[in-house]
């Protein structure tokens, strides 16, 4: 964007994720998958107040900043998918929760109407999540993958 080369850019995007991989379908005539030429890092924020009726995530008695009402970030390269059996993963799991994906040519190029959209992924680099008082916790990728029980709250606050 002129005058804002290098200037943090926030969008939403829609995602699915697969045992804590996040997928994405994306073109690059969106803005932000246009800055992620010159640099590669992103952070994907969410909130278990999207997440539907979370008795500390509704005013009055509670408010999205409020720390029990989850909040992740992760922190991340993006990257395009070129394994295929990853991209068949990806097609999977973002079709099962965005199946509108399907009507814009994300799986076909040939239905794409000039789009170029494709799948990409989050390499992630590190985890930010707070949801009790007293501090975030960080939470590096082996922990993520690897924990099956401290860290199912965090796979259920993203699914």
């Amino acid at each position: 964007m002129d005058g804002l080369s290098g200037a943090p850019f926030g969008n939403p995007v829609s995602f699915a994720d697969n045992f804590g991989n996040i997928y994405f379908c994306v073109s690059p005539l969106d803005q932000s998958i246009q800055d992620l030429e010159s640099d590669d890092r992103v952070a994907l924020s969410v909130s278990a107040a999207q997440f539907g009726n979370i008795t500390s995530c509704l005013v009055p008695d509670g408010d999205p900043e409020n720390p029990p009402c989850a909040r992740l970030a992760i922190s991340a390269t993006f990257a395009n998918i070129t394994d295929a059996d990853e991209w068949q993963t990806a097609k999977t799991v973002l079709y099962a929760k965005h199946p509108a994906f399907n009507n814009y040519g994300c799986f076909d190029s040939s239905n794409d109407n000039g789009h170029n959209f494709f799948l990409a992924k989050l390499n992630i680099l590190q985890l930010w999540l707070i949801d009790i008082y007293g501090g975030a916790a960080i939470i590096s990728p082996s922990e993520y993958f690897n924990s099956s029980s401290s860290l199912n709250y965090v796979n259920r606050v993203i699914s």
